[in-house]
């Protein structure tokens, strides 16, 4: 890092990856890398991998090494959030939650511009992680002056992807870990990254009317005439560059045949990719929905207004796709649902008095056609510390997604989105540094300081002290070191 440093006149930044299955394992892990970097602690970002270690795994990180980046790595949550899969939460939840209990930053995917799952409208995670108020599918969430959770693009991301990306975000405050972008280009790591840096910067030109009234992509080409990494991008990842940049060759004088650097995925078919912009999505609107029924239980009262809960602020509230198994009653399976999720199981119990009573799941709405189901929350029935009464992200989660997940009577129950009222939010850590500290350490001051570049690679394909890595390092933008530099550097230093 120094010597990356030194050469570009930049300053660096190092992801460690402390991971383990012990707290204590993890706090040695960052106190030895702290004390290897010296003086270039504040350089260091400490990466969970918060999905596969749990949240607790991402509070010991926080609440130990408050000045310390969190990099949160969500790797094996594709298993819960993906499209594919019915149960669970969709990864717009998850890293929502990342943000309460105290990221500064984490994996988002590529919002259809890369080889991830995704579409173009999953920028609203974007927005959701980062503005101080922003729209889920289902509920509004306030912040609250909660320091903010930076998008950390990765997933088949290289130079050619990345103006297309900026502009569907609208703004280029993000990290990206671009392995194949950076190691894969033709002429080297360190031209790989600073082909990516110029890939933001050729969209800013555009943006700003450099080469007149002329689309994205041929803005992108007109830089790349005059930016060797940026060409050698194109000569590179061709098959991306024939599909998004249709004519390239002409325009550059190329006349090669196509590199062995296949697309992931056809462009042609991507919705909005292609096309540069974004797009909301929209449900199928019901004929029948439900607001009320001639029918209740303890567990359900339509006659909540989702207004009136809101304001309340009594309520963490719950959106979810929630479909019953054949020959079941959608209300009395949501009813039943709220009640293994409270203070309930599935035949009447004896938990009657008035304070059990005040801390009952409620379903509040549900919308059979759609199958659309909220559920209302009292932040009492929640676990807190009895240490310092903060609130437990694991309490939420083990109530919201826990054990009516392999209910008989739910073909399937997921969560899409998830609300939390201001005094609750206030008892969870939130964020102790983000992207802005980042800039402050490179010296880019405190507002739009823009992205900066992690490249990345698989365990099996680096290590921390290859020459590939140190040349990534010392490419022409702040590059942080890799995941995998990380994991290679703790294994190190257990030995």
């Amino acid at each position: 890092m120094r010597a990356a440093q030194e050469e570009t006149g930049q300053g660096k930044l190092f992801s460690a990856n402390i991971t383990a299955d012990d707290p204590n394992e993890m706090i040695a892990r960052a106190k030895y890398i702290l004390n290897q970097m010296g003086p270039m602690a504040e350089n260091c970002a400490f990466l969970v991998d918060g999905y596969v270690a749990g949240g607790t795994a991402v509070t010991v990180a926080r609440r130990n090494f408050p000045k310390q980046f969190l990099h949160y790595h969500r790797a094996g949550h594709g298993a819960v959030t993906s499209p594919q899969t019915q149960r669970g939460y969709t990864a717009f939840v998850h890293t929502k939650l990342s943000r309460v209990i105290g990221a500064s930053g984490i994996h988002t995917g590529t919002m259809s511009f890369g080889k991830m799952e995704g579409d173009a409208s999953d920028k609203n995670i974007g927005f959701m992680l980062q503005d101080d108020v922003a729209d889920g599918p289902y509920y509004r969430q306030e912040w609250e002056g909660m320091k903010q959770t930076t998008p950390i693009i990765s997933g088949g991301m290289n130079a050619l992807r990345l103006p297309a990306f900026f502009e569907n975000l609208g703004h280029s405050n993000v990290i990206l870990t671009a392995g194949g972008g950076a190691f894969g280009h033709k002429d080297g790591p360190k031209q790989g990254a600073i082909s990516c840096a110029q890939g933001e910067e050729s969209w800013k030109l555009w943006k700003a009317g450099t080469y007149g009234d002329v689309s994205l992509s041929d803005g992108v080409v007109e830089y790349a005439k005059t930016h060797e990494e940026l060409k050698g991008a194109f000569l590179t990842f061709q098959k991306d560059a024939d599909q998004i940049y249709p004519g390239w060759k002409e325009k550059l004088g190329y006349t090669g045949e196509s590199s062995v650097q296949a697309a992931s995925f056809n462009w042609q078919k991507k919705d909005l990719a292609a096309a540069f912009v974004g797009a909301s999505t929209t449900r199928k609107a019901s004929s029948v929905a439900r607001r009320a029924l001639d029918q209740s239980s303890r567990y359900a009262d339509l006659s909540l207004t989702e207004e009136d809960l809101i304001k309340n602020g009594q309520h963490v509230l719950v959106a979810y796709i929630m479909k019953p198994k054949a020959g079941y009653d959608y209300l009395a399976t949501a009813a039943h649902f709220a009640a293994e999720s409270s203070t309930g199981t599935n035949v009447n119990v004896c938990t009657t008095d008035d304070f059990t009573k005040t801390v009952d799941a409620l379903v509040y709405y549900i919308d059979p056609e759609n199958e659309e189901m909220k559920i209302a929350y009292p932040t009492a029935l929640f676990d807190r510390n009895i240490t310092d009464g903060r609130a437990m992200m694991c309490s939420v989660l083990t109530l919201s997604i826990g054990n009516n997940q392999g209910m008989g009577d739910v073909d399937y129950g997921k969560i899409y989105d998830i609300y939390f009222p201001p005094q609750y939010l206030r008892l969870f850590d939130g964020p102790s540094c983000c992207v802005i500290d980042m800039w402050r350490i490179l010296g880019r001051g405190t507002v739009g300081g823009g992205w900066w570049s992690a490249p990345s690679l698989s365990p099996s394909s680096a290590c921390s002290r290859s020459p590939s890595a140190r040349r990534a390092m010392a490419s022409g933008r702040a590059a942080t070191s890799s995941r995998t530099t990380s994991r290679r550097a703790t294994r190190r230093s257990a030995k």
